[in-house]
C-alpha cells in the first residue's frame, strides 16, 4: 500500500471540497487498497475521520487548523489558515510514497521552498523520497512570481487550457509538463428534473404560486473576486428595463449575506431601494451556514430561470457548469475559464472595466452592470419564447463529457504514473 499526503479542502462544501470528494472516492473505487489517502483538510474543524477497508484505514481525514507552534512556524506562514503547517508538520514526521495538493498557486507558493528542503532532507537520512502533484486553477493575470519554482512539482495539472497556457508564458521551465484536467459534474446529483416536482419546489422555496416570477439565480460566494455587487447592480438596470408585465425580475442570491471576506449585501440592496422578498431573496436562514444539501441544491438549479455570474475570474466555475447540467441557461464573464466552458453554450457578458482589490492586489475585469441588464433581458426574451434551446443542448452536452467517472480516468493514469 502506497500512502499519499493530501493538502484538500475537504469535508467542506466548497468547490475544492467537491471535487477531492468526488476524487478520493473515485480513486478508492479503482485502486483499493493499493493506496492509502492522509489528508490535511483546510476548512475541516472536527475530529480526525477514518475510512477502513478490510481492517486498514485507506482514507484519514484531519483538520488543518490545529494550532501551531509558532517558534517554529516559518515567518510567512505564520498563523497559517490553510493547513500548510499541518501539512509540512506530518511530512516532515512520517514517510509518505507521495503529496498530492490542491490549493491556489498563491497559497502554495510559499510552501515549495520547505517541500525542497524537506525532501533533500529525507535523501540525506536515506528516508523514502515523495512524487508531487500540484492541480491549481488560474483565474486572472496573476503576478509572475506565483508561477516560480513550480518546476519542482513532478506532476503539474490545471482546469483549462487558459490556465495552461497562462502558466507556461510565466515559467518557461514548465512549458509541456502540464496537463489539462477540467471538473467534473455529478450526473446523478446535477440533472434536468421533472417538472412537477421543480413546480411544487418554485410554490414552496420561491413562494411563487402563479409562475409570476422571472428568477435569476447568482449562485456563487460573497467575496471580492466573485464580484456580488455587479450582479446586483444589473439585476436593477434589468428591471428599470423590463418591459414584460407577465412576469418580473427576482434575483435569488444563494451565499451569504455577510460573508467575513464580501459585502453587507442587504445593505447595498436597501440602498438600490430594493425589498426582500419582493425582488430579491437569500437561501432560508434554517439551512445550515447559508448552504444546503446536494438534492435541493440541485432542485435550486432546475426552479431558477436563469444563472448569472459576474466573477472578476475563475480558475473553472463549477456552479455554472452544474446549473449547464440541470438544464439552465448561464450568462458568464467572456473572459477567463469561462470563455472555455460558456463558448457556444452561454450568454456572454461582453463589456468590462479594469479593476484591482486590496484583498489580492491583481488587475482583472468588472463587468459592465448595463451590460449585464442587457443580457438578463435577453435571456428572459429567450425563454420565453423557447429560442434558447440550442445553447442549453449545447451545454448539457458538455457537462455530459464532465461526468465523473470520464474526468477521473485521467487521474487514474497521472496516480499510477506519478507513485
Amino acid at each position: 500500500m502506497k500512502k499519499i499526503l493530501c493538502l484538500f479542502d475537504h469535508l467542506a462544501r466548497t468547490g475544492y471540497g467537491i471535487v477531492s470528494e468526488q476524487l478520493i472516492a473515485h480513486l478508492l473505487n479503482h485502486f483499493g487498497k493499493d493506496y492509502a489517502y492522509h489528508i490535511v483538510a483546510t476548512n475541516y474543524f472536527g475530529e480526525p475521520v477514518k475510512t477502513v477497508i478490510d481492517g486498514e484505514v485507506v482514507v484519514y481525514v484531519e483538520s488543518g487548523k490545529l494550532s501551531q507552534n509558532l517558534e517554529k512556524t516559518p515567518e510567512h506562514l505564520e498563523q497559517d489558515v490553510f493547513g500548510r503547517m499541518v501539512f509540512l508538520e506530518r511530512l516532515a514526521a512520517m514517510d509518505f510514497d507521495g503529496i498530492f495538493i490542491m490549493q491556489d498557486l498563491g497559497i502554495i507558493q510559499p510552501m515549495i521552498e520547505h517541500l525542497a528542503v524537506l525532501k533533500d532532507a529525507k535523501r540525506k537520512a536515506n528516508r523514502k523520497q515523495f512524487k508531487s502533484i500540484f492541480y491549481f486553477p488560474v483565474d486572472g493575470d496573476i503576478a509572475q512570481k506565483y508561477y516560480e519554482n513550480l518546476e519542482f512539482f513532478d506532476k503539474l495539472i490545471t482546469y483549462t487550457e487558459y490556465g495552461k497556457k497562462q502558466a507556461s508564458a510565466a515559467n518557461p521551465k514548465v512549458k509541456g509538463k502540464i496537463s489539462v484536467i477540467p471538473h467534473g459534474t455529478s450526473k446523478s446529483d446535477y440533472q434536468v428534473l421533472d417538472a412537477k416536482e421543480v413546480l411544487k419546489f418554485r410554490k414552496d422555496y420561491f413562494n411563487d404560486e402563479n409562475n409570476e416570477l422571472f428568477i435569476i439565480g447568482a449562485i456563487n460566494r460573497n467575496q471580492p473576486r466573485k464580484d456580488i455587487p455587479a450582479t446586483i447592480f444589473g439585476f436593477l438596470e434589468a428591471k428599470n428595463n423590463w418591459q414584460n408585465q407577465s412576469k418580473r425580475p427576482f434575483l435569488y442570491l444563494h451565499m451569504h449575506p455577510e460573508d467575513p471576506n464580501g459585502w453587507k449585501l442587504r445593505d447595498i440592496l436597501d440602498k438600490l431601494n430594493l425589498v426582500e422578498g419582493y425582488d430579491y431573496m437569500f437561501p432560508k436562514t434554517d439551512d445550515a451556514n447559508y448552504q444546503v444539501d446536494t438534492k435541493t441544491m440541485s432542485l435550486i438549479y432546475n426552479t431558477i430561470d436563469v444563472y448569472v455570474s459576474t466573477s472578476r475570474g475563475e480558475g473553472w466555475g463549477l456552479s455554472a457548469t452544474e446549473a449547464m447540467a440541470c438544464g439552465r441557461l448561464c450568462i458568464l464573464p467572456n473572459h477567463t475559464s469561462y470563455t472555455e466552458i460558456g463558448r457556444n453554450r452561454a450568454l456572454f457578458i461582453e463589456y468590462y472595466f479594469k479593476t484591482c482589490t486590496v484583498d489580492d492586489n491583481v488587475i482583472r475585469d468588472t463587468c459592465d452592470y448595463e451590460d449585464v441588464g442587457a443580457k438578463i433581458i435577453d435571456a428572459y426574451e429567450l425563454v420565453e419564447s423557447d429560442k434558447e434551446g440550442d445553447l442549453i443542448f449545447e451545454a448539457l452536452l458538455f457537462t455530459f463529457s464532465l461526468r465523473w467517472a470520464d474526468v477521473c480516468k485521467k487521474w487514474f493514469l497521472i496516480v499510477k504514473e506519478t507513485y
